[in-house]
């Protein structure tokens, strides 16, 4: 799937983990019907979309950087959720416009927002103006 590329294995959890979070909080998004009837699919999607606390990357070629000098044999650690906290934003969760962009940077938002459309559909034949129904299981009540 990466290569034997373990800073990507790494990426690929992280990932794993972010999705999950991203749909519940589409959840919280769909049953606020003030938010959720009104929603595109990009826009749900964006609000859906976590920057991971931190993620590995490794040069590819020699760099320099404000903390030294880079190297293929370096590894860097970026604290995005801090980064993006300040400024939210796919740029920043997916680091697109640097040398370690995402290579997930069009698949997740997609996820997202196809999850979001499916969640929205009506059932075929029904022609009512109502609100979807949620798919999203209800909450288990705390105990």
């Amino acid at each position: 799937m990466v290569g034997g590329d373990l800073a990507g294995v790494h990426a690929v959890g992280i990932a794993l983990h972010n999705i999950v979070s991203g749909i519940a909080r589409m959840q919280q998004i769909f049953r606020d019907r003030s938010q959720g009837d009104v929603l595109t699919a990009e826009a749900a999607g964006a609000r859906c979309l976590f920057a991971p606390g931190s993620v590995l990357r490794q040069p590819t070629d020699t760099a320099t950087s404000d903390a030294g000098n880079l190297t293929p044999e370096t590894l860097v650690l970026l604290k995005l959720q801090d980064a993006n906290a300040h400024a939210p934003s796919g740029d920043i969760a997916f680091l697109r416009e640097s040398w370690s962009r995402c290579p997930a940077e069009q698949w997740v938002p997609a996820l997202l927002e196809g999850v979001w459309r499916r969640a929205c559909r009506r059932p075929e034949g029904d022609g009512s103006a109502s609100a979807p129904t949620c798919p999203f299981p209800a909450p288990e009540p705390s105990r």
